[in-house]
């Protein structure tokens, strides 16, 4: 989860003051965070990664609210189209590759009687613990297709969009949530559109859509690597033109 924040413009100002590099992390590369840019709507490309998104279990609320948001999107001057790439897709979340970064930090944790994990977390730890190197392996060459993948549809796109969740709501106790003509464990629903992102390795904004109630749906808007800078122009922009915007309760 990254910074929350009322407006885009607010959100720009702490990725001013995160972004840069850090001669102290190992994992920060050595750019700037570049100067804020302008945003429009008219223009602009906007891709419809599938099989990635019609392949998503959505309510049908979220279909609807999303095919909506792209018919507005248009009449606004942006081009939409979907774009396809077979290894876009959010069916196989990668978790042999979570399960070992897990693995790595609470393994002398999870073997120390000392530190007591609750029976639901130790359960998920343990089998982080079972990921083996061959799988480990396999699950980076997927990420690899993902992530190529994503960089050739961005050849001939601004940025893409989706539903930022598949459902708005989850009923507390209920372990699943219907969509797509079918009953899905909330997880799966809740985390199928954002968590290909990660691998992918460029940004994302998430944003409420205008008059589409409490809670509001959202969008999610996804740009090529190091494109953060316009990513937020682009966020700014719709706001400005009405179509994203927080509403307090």
């Amino acid at each position: 989860v990254g910074p929350l924040a009322r407006t885009v413009e607010d959100a720009e100002a702490l990725y001013s003051v995160m972004a840069g590099h850090d001669p102290n992390d190992p994992w920060s590369v050595p750019r700037t965070a570049g100067e804020t840019l302008s945003g429009r709507v008219t223009g602009l490309a906007i891709g419809v990664p599938q099989p990635w998104v019609e392949g998503a279990p959505l309510t049908g609320e979220t279909a609807a609210v999303f095919a909506d948001t792209l018919d507005r999107l248009a009449d606004l001057g942006a081009a939409v189209r979907e774009v396809r790439r077979l290894a876009l897709q959010g069916d196989s979340p990668l978790t042999d590759l979570l399960d070992a970064e897990v693995a790595s930090v609470h393994r002398a944790w999870l073997e120390d009687p000392a530190r007591d994990y609750g029976p639901e977390v130790a359960q998920r730890m343990t089998q982080a613990l079972t990921v083996t190197l061959d799988r480990y392996v396999a699950a980076q060459t997927q990420r690899s297709a993902l992530r190529n993948a994503a960089a050739e549809a961005f050849l001939g796109v601004d940025l893409l969009v989706t539903p930022t969740t598949g459902a708005i709501r989850k009923r507390l106790g209920e372990p699943a949530i219907p969509g797509n003509g079918r009953t899905y464990p909330y997880r799966q629903v809740l985390s199928c559109l954002t968590w290909p992102v990660n691998h992918i390795g460029g940004p994302a904004l998430a944003v409420p859509l205008r008059g589409t109630g409490r809670p509001p749906y959202s969008l999610q808007l996804i740009g090529p690597r190091w494109q953060e800078r316009r990513l937020l122009a682009v966020g700014r922009a719709l706001e400005e033109v009405g179509i994203v915007g927080f509403d307090p309760p």
